[in-house]
């Protein structure tokens, strides 16, 4: 009995020993921390707003409009040569408030002026002393006409006529260049050769830039070497007529011519050796129908 209660003691001992350890390990023994699931990429890439994970759009910029080009204005067209005013350095010695500039034609040849009249007077007196030069310039001065051009060829009157050069200047008008001695132009290419109309044009009134071609013949080629050597080529769109009949037509006749042919622009031949002349040009400023 005594041994069984011995036994039986220790038996109580250490299950309550056994009780008490177990005890103390559930009162000290930590709570475990919860298992964390591991972060994944693609569960950040879900957790992220969609704006971070999409690149900002850039802004939209409002395009600026571009500026309409002003157009640049363009300068006017240089007026086609027919017909076309001639810009002439010293014109102002031909032209006053009376006859405006002149005018070229397609060919390249003036025979009118835009404004006025402009009076002519082509070759030479026959001889000294005839007087129709200072007939002309005393018509002209009493019709108050302030410009006149005389064609004078070179070898027969400029050359050995410096009295009717001297008056004509005196009078303030204008010496015009009618070749070296006369010769047409046309006519002197085919028979003497380019060099002979080179020397018909130089030779002439060298103070002069106005070219008569004798006789009113040109071409294109007699045209441009006219022009080539400095000078305005000069024709006419009226006249009297005055070398027809040999110079023999009356006043009457003259004047009737002039009646029909001369207008607002025109640009009158005459000559210089018609006695009659004079006389049918004043009778014409003057409003005469007969002289």
């Amino acid at each position: 009995m005594g041994m069984n209660r011995i036994v039986n003691t220790l038996a109580t001992l250490l299950f309550a020993v056994s009780c008490q350890v177990s005890s103390s390990e559930n009162i000290y023994k930590p709570t475990p921390s919860p298992v964390q699931t591991p972060i994944v990429a693609t569960q950040v890439h879900k957790s992220i707003p969609t704006i971070l994970s999409t690149p900002s759009p850039s802004p939209v910029q409002t395009p600026i409009p571009t500026p309409t080009p002003i157009p640049t204005a363009k300068p006017s067209p240089t007026p086609s040569p027919s017909p076309q005013q001639l810009a002439i350095p010293n014109y102002q010695t031909v032209l006053s408030e009376a006859v405006g500039q002149f005018v070229v034609d397609s060919d390249g040849v003036v025979r009118r002026v835009t404004s006025g009249v402009l009076y002519t007077f082509d070759d030479c007196e026959i001889r000294p002393g005839q007087g129709t030069v200072a007939n002309y310039i005393s018509v002209l001065k009493n019709h108050g006409i302030k410009n006149a051009i005389f064609f004078m060829y070179y070898r027969r009157c400029y050359a050995v006529r410096p009295d009717l050069v001297a008056m004509i200047k005196n009078a303030g008008y204008t010496i015009g260049n009618h070749g070296w001695d006369h010769r047409e132009m046309v006519r002197l290419i085919r028979e003497q050769g380019t060099d002979e109309l080179e020397h018909e044009i130089n030779g002439g009134a060298h103070d002069s830039i106005y070219l008569r071609p004798p006789g009113g013949e040109i071409n294109p080629y007699v045209v441009e070497r006219i022009r080539a050597n400095g000078f305005v080529p000069m024709l006419w769109s009226a006249s009297d007529n005055d070398t027809y009949n040999q110079g023999r037509n009356s006043c009457n006749t003259l004047l009737s011519y002039l009646i029909s042919t001369v207008k607002h622009g025109s640009i009158v031949l005459m000559h210089m050796q018609i006695a009659q002349g004079p006389n049918a040009l004043d009778a014409y400023l003057s409003g005469k129908t007969s002289c």
